[in-house]
Parts: structure tokens; sequence; C-alpha cells
């Protein structure tokens, strides 16, 4: 007789995480009751083999049907464009502005053309104007457009974060404010309440250039901290000191036991600080870093109420495993996996330190001399710094992978920058407690006491970010790359577990192996030799520039109108053609949307690390999308200032303008107005000029703050298309062009390039015009040694027009 049965579908955490373990029990019981009773050993390590493949399968239960669950979302089904309209409470409190940048909770997401609405527990939002200041917890409306966030991939993604709604905000309509989010509970509700009273007393209390730092440190808030300072700790290795991490936690959690000992006792004290830690985890949203570090002192605080070991490795799983239970997807978040990465690394350096320090001991390899006639306490405080060194070590690289994956960023400066970090960060949270809870006017000293601090850590980062290798730009690791890590990891582990450096020797070897082989495997392209397109988009702009050591810039991303879209039919597929794998610097001359029309489906595709763009504020819905989108994907945006200069490999990148004084001018200039002038130098063999859209009247500002030599060029973009207001004569005598490109559309409505254009070339005798419309496509080829080429031909020109070295100063200085 058969006897079907029918396993429950895995939909729920219940199921993934109890009924499967359970059944796996039941059906493992006769075999385990058939072991000898003498095996202990034996019967021990089934027991832990079978609770491992319990776990993976209940993990990919859970991970699944989480997956499914995500997917289904209907926000997966907006488009970038698409018109929106958003409801939901603002999580923190915000001031008026040009933008502003607003948390909803409890969102609800309207498609207003398919007439669906998709609820989200949590949604970022771009506002193009504040008018007035927004408590916490009041609801807000916003009409606007959608904007899809990063690249598609087969990885599931929080419906929250797929994208952001830019637009303004609706009139207000009556509504009453919501204090705290309207599905939560009383006790949420309370805690959330709380945090908004924190937020507020610190704003009353501390300067505005200190207020957003201060509340990142205790409070979890981040939505007006501003992006020039997130890139400046970045770059300084010290973006954890802006997000509760486990470092804030264990502050928080030390200083609360130290008090509370003297009361209660040291045993209760530490049970009571892990309460009051995970109550105020909780009240500022429950980020990773900080879950992780609260069920880390949880379970250190109940391992010494029962006095038994607290094993770091063991807490660290436990902690994990919690944390994807309750939440699968927190697994694919950058922030887990930096926190865990992290930690886990910085056990392994300490580890590693210890065990090589006994074996050297064991040989009599110890330090002697000096050293050894140091006071007892010179030698501890030395070991400690060893120590710390180690730990700092392991955890950079553990996260240094992870971190360029996700930001194609890495700052080794970190190993040092942390010892003057973690003090002042330390300094100032506890300054900042003491500003929260004390009564005036000590409250008011303390908030002094930590706007000092505060405003040290940042003249601290501020510095510390310019030195010499402090961070640079990473690749995302390949699959050859990680294949050397997971090996480098098998070596570490052996290494710990039995202690001798010949069982790690063979893994490390191969690791290096890979590492050296993989430039054979992922990069084909020939070194030394640069490549500048200016590319057929039609009626707009677009140019790649690859660097002698095959890095790629882009210059404007083309238009995109209607189904026409230059990003993805122009632009990618000569990146595609030369294997880039990612633009390290994207710059956009203006806000027009033949400009950054192509931005989207080039991002998308391949990454960008980098934005230099001039900043102004133009009233363009395209721009606002576009600013939205650099912020949320964490693409480090660089202001253009007249004079400034960016340099990559055998790149220079020199901006002539537009002139400061267009800012300071009364009304928001045109798009046009604000145009980047460029001059951008290939090593030795050509120069290059990019004018953008600017008109006649910024090219004479141009040669009137530069002179004329600093204009001169081999190559020369042809302002605004071709258009009559652009291009005069004076500029192109100064630039002296040998091959002037206009991008321009076929049979565009513009006329574009125009008669009067053409003849001003002509009559300046520049050798060759080179027209998009018709030609198609212009590439250069650029050696240092050879000169530059057209490509396709076989002559090289030499370039004569770096005779003069252009600096930061004025032609009349």
């Amino acid at each position: 007789m058969a006897l079907g049965i029918r396993f429950p579908a895995p939909h729920t955490p219940v199921v993934a995480t109890v009924a499967w373990p359970a059944l796996l029990a039941l059906a493992a019981a006769p075999f385990f009751a058939r072991l000898p009773r003498h095996d202990a050993r034996r019967r021990s390590k089934v027991i832990v083999y079978a609770a491992l493949v319990a776990g993976l399968i209940a993990g990919a239960s859970l991970g699944s049907s989480t997956s499914v669950r995500a997917s289904a979302s209907c926000v997966r089904g907006l488009a970038t464009g698409d018109a929106v309209l958003v409801r939901g409470a603002t999580r923190e409190s915000a001031l008026p502005g040009p933008s502003a940048r607003l948390t909803l909770i409890d969102a609800t997401i309207v498609d207003i053309d398919a007439n669906t609405e998709c609820p989200v527990q949590r949604l970022v939002v771009r506002v193009d104007k504040l008018s007035s200041s927004l408590p916490t917890g009041v609801p807000v409306k916003l009409r606007g457009e959608w904007v899809r966030l990063g690249r598609p991939s087969s990885w599931p993604r929080r419906p929250g974060r797929s994208g952001i709604a830019v637009g303004r905000l609706s009139e207000p309509d009556g509504e009453t404010l919501i204090r705290g989010p309207s599905t939560a509970g009383p006790i949420a509700r309370t805690l959330h309440m709380a945090r908004a009273a924190a937020s507020e007393r610190l704003r009353g209390l501390l300067p505005p250039d200190v207020s957003p730092v201060a509340r990142a440190l205790v409070l979890a808030e981040r939505d007006d901290l501003p992006g020039a300072v997130r890139t400046r700790f970045a770059e300084a290795g010290l973006a954890h000191l802006l997000a509760i991490s486990g470092l804030h936690v264990g502050m928080i959690g030390g200083a609360v036991a130290l008090l509370l000992g003297t009361f209660v006792g040291p045993a209760r004290a530490v049970i009571a600080s892990a309460v009051i830690v995970a109550v105020y985890v909780t009240a500022i949203g429950a980020p990773p870093s900080a879950v992780r570090a609260a069920l880390l002192l949880a379970g250190w605080a109940v391992a010494r109420a029962r006095g038994v070991p607290a094993r770091p490795w063991d807490l660290l799983g436990a902690a994990a495993l919690i944390a994807l239970i309750f939440d699968p997807l927190v697994l694919i978040e950058p922030g887990f996996q930096l926190s865990f990465a992290g930690f886990a690394g910085l056990g392994a350096g300490v580890s590693v330190k210890q065990g090589l320090r006994s074996r050297f001991a064991g040989r009599h390899l110890t330090p002697a001399g000096a050293l050894s006639r140091l006071p007892r306490w010179a030698r501890r405080r030395l070991r400690f710094f060893g120590l710390a060194m180690a730990g700092g070590t392991g955890a950079f690289l553990a996260t240094a992978p992870i971190a360029a994956s996700h930001f194609q960023h890495v700052a080794p400066v970190a190993l040092i920058s942390h010892v003057a970090g973690a003090p002042l960060a330390g300094a100032a949270i506890g300054a900042l407690a003491m500003a929260l809870f004390l009564p005036p006017p000590l409250d008011a000293l303390s908030a002094d006491g930590a706007a000092t601090v505060i405003r040290l850590m940042m003249a601290i980062a501020d510095w510390i970010s310019t030195l010499p290798g402090a961070h640079f730009a990473a690749r995302a690791p390949s699959r050859l790359m990680w294949a050397a890590i997971l090996l480098s990891l098998a070596g570490l582990w052996r290494f710990l577990r039995w202690g001798r450096v010949r069982s790690a020797v063979l893994p490390v070897a191969a690791s290096a192996a890979l590492v050296m082989a993989a430039p054979v495997f992922t990069s084909w392209i020939p070194r030394g030799r640069s490549l500048i397109c200016t590319l057929d988009v039609g009626q707009g702009d677009a140019a790649v520039l690859r660097t002698a050591r095959g890095r790629w810039i882009l210059f404007d991303a083309g238009p995109r109108f209607g189904t026409r879209d230059a990003g993805r039919d122009a632009v990618l597929p000569v990146l595609r053609r030369y294997g880039a794998r990612r633009i390290d610097l994207f710059v956009l001359s203006h806000a027009d949307l033949d400009h950054v029309g192509g931005f989207d489906s080039i991002h998308e595709a391949v990454p960008v690390f980098r934005v230099l763009d001039s900043g102004h504020p133009i009233p363009k819905s395209s721009y606002a999308r576009f600013l939205a989108r650099t912020e949320e994907d964490g693409i480090r945006w660089l202001p253009a200032a007249d004079g400034d200069a960016v340099y990559l490999d055998n790149v220079a990148i020199r901006v002539l303008g537009p002139p400061a004084a267009r800012a300071g001018r009364t009304g928001r200039p045109r798009a046009n107005e604000t145009s980047l002038l460029l001059r951008v130098s290939i090593g030795q063999a050509l120069v290059y000029v990019n004018t953008g859209d600017a008109t006649m009247e910024d090219e004479r500002a141009l040669l009137a703050a530069w002179g004329p030599d600093s204009a001169r060029a081999d190559l020369l973009k042809v302002g605004h298309h071709g258009s009559r207001t652009s291009t005069s004569s004076e500029f192109v005598a100064a630039v002296s062009p040998t091959i002037a490109v206009i991008s321009a559309g076929r049979g565009n409505a513009y006329g574009h390039p125009h008669e009067a254009v053409l003849g001003r070339l002509s009559r300046a005798a520049v050798p060759r015009v080179w027209r998009t419309d018709r030609e198609g496509t212009l590439c250069i080829e650029v050696d240092d040694e050879n000169g530059w080429r057209v490509q396709g031909e076989t002559s090289w020109n030499a370039s004569t027009r770096l005779a003069r070295v252009l600096t930061s100063q004025r032609g009349d200085e």
C-alpha cells in the first residue's frame, strides 16, 4: 500500500524554520537509534552534520519564499519616468530648502497610468523644493516620477529599495499628524516619538553645520547629511562613524554597564545594558550593523550570567542566524555584509596575530633588545596596539572586496584613520548623550563640547582624505578574484584550525596563482594607448575616452526621447565592443535631456563610479532624477568649479568655465549658460576641448580669464551641435584645432550645424571638419610615442598643443 505524504509549501517563516527541520529529525531518528551507544564521538558528528543539512534546507526554503514575495511586488513593474503618487509619513524631520531627501514609512506608491497601488514599508523620495519645515511623522503626498535604482539583477531586492520617487509635495489637505508608524504597536510608537523628540532637541541645541552629523552619530538620521560630508568620511575610511555600527553600540553598552555596575552589580549591569541597547537599536530603526552588535552583546551577557565562556565565533554565528530568520533579505544588503565581514575579519586578524606570536615564542623569536627593557605598562600598550592593528588589518581585508563590489571604492587609510576617529566618535557620542539627558544649562555646555569634537572629526576626515593613496577606485572583483578570495579564506581557516603555517601554503599559493593569471583572462585591452570617440547619438552629445590603463571616462550620455535612447542604442555598444566593465568618471556638461537622457540605460549596464557636474540648480525633472539616482546608488558626486582639475591615469581634465560669477547672478541661469568648458590633455599626444552647449559669451569669458593660449587644442567639439550662438570666430582662432567635430542629428529640426558656424570654421582654415550626422562616430587613437590618428588611418600626427603648461592661474596674472 502506497502512503502519500504532502509536504507543506515553504511560504511562511514558521514552516521554513520549524517544519522542515522537524521532518528531517523524524526521518533521521531511526538511524540515530541504531548507532552504538559507546560511539559518542561518531554520534555527535552525525548530529552536527544533520543539523547543518537541516539548517541549509530551512534557509533555502525561507530565502526562496521571501524572494518570491519580493519579486511579486508590483513595484518591480514601475519604470523610470512613470508618473506616480506617493503617500506616507516622514521618518525624520526636514528643513526648507531647494531640494530635500525624505524617508517615508508606511508608504503607498500609486501608478497613475496603471491605477495600481503598491504598499512598501519604507521608501526614499526626493523633493524638488521644500517650502516649509516638516516634523517627524507628518503625512505627505508627492506627485512626480519614478526612478529605478541599480542595475538589473537576478538577486531579489526589497520593494522599497528598487527605486525612488522624485517630484513635488502636494498641498496639505488638513490631515492630522501621525505620531509614529500607523501599523506599529504602542511600544513602537512610543520609541518612535522618543526618537523624534531627541532629534528635535539636538536640532535646537546644535549649530546647523554640526547637527546633521550629530544626529547621524546617535539617531541614524542621514536624510539631510550633506553628500560632501559623506564623501569625505568615506574617502578617509571613516564612513562607519556616520552609521550606527558595532563601535557605537559597544560604546553605549559599555557606558551603561559601567554606570549601572555600582548600583546593581556587574552581572545584572551587563544584562541591563543588553536590554537598554536592544531598546535603543529598535528605536533608531534597527540598522543591520547595530542589530548584529546588539545580538552579540545579548549573547555575551547571557553567557556571562550563566558563567560560561562567550566564544566570539559562536556569538557571531548565532547573531547572523537570528537576523536571517527574521529578515532573509538582509543577507544581500551591503550593511549586513560589511558588518559581519568586518567583525569576522577583526577576530581572524587577532587570532592570526596571537597564533604567530605563540609560534614564534616557542622558537625563541620573541622581540629582544630595546623592547624588552621597556616598562611593563609600555609593553602592554604596545601589545594592545599590535592587536588593534592586526584586528584592523583583518577587518579591512575582509571588507575591501565587499566595498569594491558594491561601491567600487577602497580606502586603505582606514587602517590608521580609525585610531584617531574612534576616540573622537566616542567623545562625541558621550557629549551628545549628556546633551539629551542633562537639564539646562548643562545640556548647552554638553552640546558645545559635542560640536567642538564633531568639527574636529570633520577636519581630520578632510585632511586624511587628501593624503596620497588614502583611497582609490577599485573594480568589482571578477569571478576569478572571488575564487582567489575563497582560496585565501580556506588557507586562513586551515591555519587557525591546526596552527601550522604549512597547512595554509597550498590554498594561498593557488590564490596567488589566480591573481597573477587574472589579467590573461580578463584584460585584452592593449595598454599604453588611449582612445577617444565622439559618438553618433543623433541630436545630442556623448563621447567616451579610454585611458592608457584601460579605464573609461564618459562625456555626456546622449538624448532620450520617446523610444529613442542613445545610451542604450549608441553608447553601450561602443563600451561593450572595447570590453568596458565600468565608467570611472561621467562628466555631465549641463542638465539638458539631450546630454543626460541616456544615463539611466548606461548605468544599469555599466556601473558609473564618479560624476563631475557643475552643480547649478536647474529646474528640470530629468536633472532632478539624475541627482537622485546618483545619490541613492552611492555614486560619488564631484562639483566642478572654475579652475578645478581631475586626473585619471594619463588624462588631465581642466575646468575652464563657466565663470564662478555666473552663479552669483540674480535669477536662475538657463541650462546652456551652466555648461562646462573643459580642456582635456591625453598624455603628451593630444589636447581635446569640449564646450558642451556654451554660448559665445562664455567662450569670450574663457579667453579673457585664461588667455588665448589656454584654449589651443588638436580636437575641438564644436559647441551646441553647431548652433550659430556658439563657436565664435575668435574662439576658433584661439583653439586652432586640427579636427573640429560637430555632434548633430540627421535632418534635425534646428538646422544644425548652422551655415554661419561652418563658415567660421572654413575661414579659420580648420583642416578637417567631422560631422556625425554625415560621417558617423569619430574615434581617435592616442599614443605618447607616435602621437594621434583617426582610427582606421595609418599616418600619425604629432601634437603641438602641449608646449604651454596650463596651470590654475589666469592668463592675466
